[in-house]
C-alpha cells in the first residue's frame, strides 16, 4: 500500500478493566468452517486456527494473559502481509503442493495453500492442541467440528472462569505466582531476544503505544473497511476527519 491511515488516539473503544480476582480459560473453534491448517504430516487444510486463551489474575500488575492460535500464526497476519505486499517469515506457510513458501498469495489465492500447525518440527503438538479445541470448543458447545458442509453458524467456544481462592488462600496464590515470575526473571537474557517477557506483556505494551499514537491501518484494509461500511448503509466519509494520513 502507498500509505497508512492512523486513527487519532481516543478513549472510545478502550475495553474496561476485567473484574479482578478471577482467572479464565477459553477454547474457540470455527464451527463447521476451518480449512486453513493441515494435520501434522498432511498438506491440505482441514482445521481452523483454533485459538486458546488463558488469564490468571495478579494483585498489583497486569494479569498473565495468553491468547494464541494452535497454528504457527493467525490468518490475519497473512492478510496483513498480503495487503502490504511483503513476504511472511519462513516456516509459516506451504503452497497447494505442500512446498514451503513465504508468498501470502500462495495461501490466500486459489489453489489454496495452508498455514502450518504450531510447533515446527514438532508440529504434532500443534495438531494435538487443535483437536483439543475442536472437541472442547466445537463438539461440546454444539457448534460442531471442522468436518462436513462448510456452514457458518457461529464460533464454538468452551469458556471456564475460576476463583483462585477456591483452591488456596489469596496470600498463597499471590506468593506462589509472584515467586514464579521472579524466578523466571533470574534467567540470563538471550542477547538475540533482549528481554524476558511474561505472557501478555507485548500486547499490553502495544496497547499502551496504540493508545498514545493511534492504530496504523494500511490502505487496502482501510478501503475494505469503508466498502463494508457502505454495504451496510454507513457513510465512511466523516471518518476521514478522524484519521491522519501518512504517505
Amino acid at each position: 500500500a502507498g500509505g497508512t491511515k492512523i486513527p487519532k488516539p481516543s478513549t472510545q473503544g478502550v475495553p474496561p478493566k476485567p473484574p479482578s480476582g478471577l482467572g479464565a480459560m477459553a477454547f474457540v473453534n470455527a464451527g463447521r468452517l476451518g480449512r486453513q491448517i493441515p494435520p501434522y504430516g498432511g498438506i491440505d487444510g482441514k482445521l481452523s486456527t483454533n485459538p486458546i486463551a488463558f488469564a490468571a489474575p495478579r494483585a498489583a500488575a497486569h494479569p498473565i494473559l495468553v491468547d494464541m492460535t494452535t497454528s504457527v500464526v493467525a490468518e490475519g497476519k497473512i492478510r496483513v502481509a498480503q495487503n502490504r505486499g511483503v513476504a511472511v517469515p519462513e516456516g509459516w506457510l506451504i503452497d497447494s503442493n505442500g512446498e514451503p513458501t513465504t508468498d501470502p498469495d500462495k495461501y490466500l489465492c486459489e489453489p489454496r495453500g495452508a498455514i502450518l500447525p504450531l510447533g515446527g518440527v514438532v508440529g504434532y503438538k500443534g495438531t494435538c492442541l487443535s483437536m483439543t479445541v475442536e472437541i472442547l470448543g466445537g463438539l461440546l458447545s454444539g457448534e460442531g467440528c471442522a468436518a462436513g458442509a462448510t456452514v457458518m453458524a457461529s464460533n464454538g467456544m468452551l469458556l471456564t472462569a475460576w476463583d483462585p481462592t477456591f483452591f488456596c488462600d489469596e496470600a498463597t496464590y499471590e506468593d506462589e505466582l509472584e515467586g514464579l515470575i521472579a524466578h523466571m526473571h533470574t534467567s540470563r537474557v538471550d542477547p538475540a531476544v533482549g528481554e524476558i517477557q511474561l505472557p501478555g506483556d507485548p500486547e499490553f505494551r502495544q496497547a499502551a503505544e496504540r493508545g498514545r499514537h493511534g492504530i496504523p491501518i494500511d490502505d487496502t484494509t482501510w478501503e475494505r473497511i469503508c466498502e463494508r461500511a457502505t454495504g451496510i448503509g454507513l457513510d465512511p466519509a466523516p471518518w476521514e476527519a478522524e484519521v491522519c494520513n501518512r504517505g
